[in-house]
């Protein structure tokens, strides 16, 4: 095992993320409150530069741990390298939260920069004790944004671009991130397809940026949602999301875009490569068609069972339809509508969402719609087989045949899915403060990295636990070891669990 490459390559991309964290601080120091700077922004400040500050001193050490390697670099290197990544990443972006006084504990720094890395959106601000977002300095709300914007294309496409330089190659870091079936992958031309990649993700930015500014007028809230659009985030830097502006136009502009963050990038990028472009190109691909299909189809059940429940045909297919775009892109935006009041088979139908997530090789969470549809056809193929016993027949999506490695790493990480969101529900019930529901939902959202939960409540609309975790509340109120816990299914689920259980496991670390 090369671990002075590993080192090495860690050295490089611990600098790169030091670096970014200068434009909050010029933010900061320039345009964030000065002259009349109040203490925030002088913390701000003071958390930006300590955070770069230990940033660079650990690209230094990484730096002269391996200034001696060479080029080999192997599956094991890459599965160390995207681990560690995460963890230096999350820890690194969680110093300006805490040593700028925005979050008073270690545990809730750490909870809001995984959150963000890893485009999940939960939120520890706003809880008793803690800061409403509308009160920290604009240069934090910009980093909050940051942090899922870099993290919603994949940390993995900084060291595309990093590795050529120190002659190593990136695909086995993309293998490694990546598990799973996918229509498209990125092994022919690598970097050219990353660069490709990177301007489609650049270019819906900047889109979603134009249409943001022209609907609210505030170009700095247009940024930051922008970037938590695309990366299917969901930070904003209002306090009642994007529920806060009452828009029409903004819901329609964040809806079109959330769909595009859910779909398959590298597809979209053939699309657009296309000499007479034409969207409906998109269809002819079963993974797109399945995602367009059952979020329509959603969205009519959601908006059906709120129009049997008593509210308008305008507010149903309003409140609906972003609510099941937002929680199936795993984007997690909050409406004006609080859904957890909704009628319980809406919750049910938004529970759904969660668990499917978007597409491959999107910046969305979830199990994915590829894989449900390989699962999908697994099923099937049983079905047939226990009548025919002698039938011989190949998996395939579209024209594809899914290879048997392929099929059998879906099949597992569907059942890594299923284990961690039980194992992680009874854990946090030991918090004794929430209702299963809440549990339940959480751990779900967590894993599928989509930010709200759903919180139990009565007839009345009341509570049934201490803490609410739905689209209106936070998770500032819970314990430190339950933050912590969460901030790992989220990382697990970023990762889609095979990669950090690979490295758990002792026989990893043999030669």
């Amino acid at each position: 095992m090369n671990l002075s490459q590993v080192a090495r390559v860690l050295a490089g991309f611990t600098l790169f993320f030091s670096l970014v964290q200068g434009i909050p601080l010029m933010f900061a120091l320039f345009l964030d409150g000065a002259p009349n700077a109040n203490a925030a922004d002088v913390d701000a400040v003071r958390g930006f530069v300590r955070g770069m500050a230990i940033g660079l001193g650990a690209a230094a050490l990484l730096w002269v741990a391996g200034r001696r390697a060479d080029g080999h670099f192997f599956r094991k290197e890459g599965l160390i390298v995207v681990g560690m990544a995460w963890l230096m990443s999350s820890l690194l972006g969680a110093i300006p939260f805490l040593s700028s006084a925005a979050m008073p504990t270690a545990a809730d720094a750490i909870f809001e920069s995984v959150s963000g890395l890893t485009t999940t959106g939960a939120t520890v601000l706003g809880a008793p004790g803690q800061h409403k977002i509308s009160e920290l300095p604009h240069s934090l709300l910009l980093w909050r944004s940051m942090l899922q914007w870099m993290g919603g294309l994949g940390i993995i496409l900084v060291f595309i671009v990093l590795l050529p330089a120190m002659g190593v190659t990136g695909k086995n870091l993309l293998s490694s991130e990546q598990v799973g079936v996918s229509s498209d992958s990125l092994r022919p031309r690598m970097q050219e397809q990353a660069r490709g990649l990177f301007r489609v993700y650049l270019v819906l930015t900047l889109l979603a940026l134009a249409a943001y500014w022209a609907i609210t007028g505030s170009f700095f809230e247009s940024v930051c949602h922008a970037f938590t659009t695309l990366s299917t985030g969901g930070f904003s830097p209002r306090d009642a999301s994007i529920g806060e502006y009452d828009s029409v136009a903004l819901e329609i502009a964040v809806i079109v875009f959330m769909f595009l963050a859910g779909a398959n990038f590298t597809l979209l990028l053939a699309t657009s490569r296309q000499r007479l472009f034409n969207p409906l190109v998109l269809l002819k691909n079963p993974e797109f068609r399945l995602y367009a299909a059952l979020t329509v189809l959603l969205v009519l059940v959601v908006t059906a069972i709120l129009i049997g429940s008593g509210k308008t045909l305008t507010y149903s297919l309003r409140q609906g339809t972003f609510a099941v775009v937002s929680l199936m892109t795993s984007t997690g935006y909050g409406a004006a509508a609080d859904f957890q009041k909704w009628p319980g088979p809406a919750l049910s139908v938004l529970l759904l969402c969660m668990l499917i997530g978007g597409s491959s090789g999107s910046t969305a969470g979830g199990i994915k719609t590829v894989r449900l549809l390989v699962v999908g056809k697994v099923i099937a193929y049983q079905l047939r087989h226990f009548i025919r016993p002698k039938s011989v027949e190949k998996i395939r999506v579209g024209h594809d045949v899914v290879p048997t490695a392929i099929v059998g790493s879906v099949l597992a990480m569907t059942v890594l899915w299923v284990g961690a969101v039980s194992v992680g529900t009874l854990a946090l019930s030991l918090d004794g403060r929430l209702h299963l529901l809440d549990c339940f939902s959480a751990n779900l959202s967590m894993c599928g990295c989509t930010g709200p939960a759903l919180s139990a409540v009565d007839p009345q609309g009341h509570l049934v636990g201490e803490i609410d975790l739905g689209p209106m509340g936070s998770f500032g109120a819970l314990r430190g070891w339950s933050k912590i816990l969460l901030s790992l299914q989220m990382v697990f689920g970023r990762l889609e669990f095979l990669v950090p259980l690979a490295m758990l496991t002792p026989g990893f670390w043999k030669r």
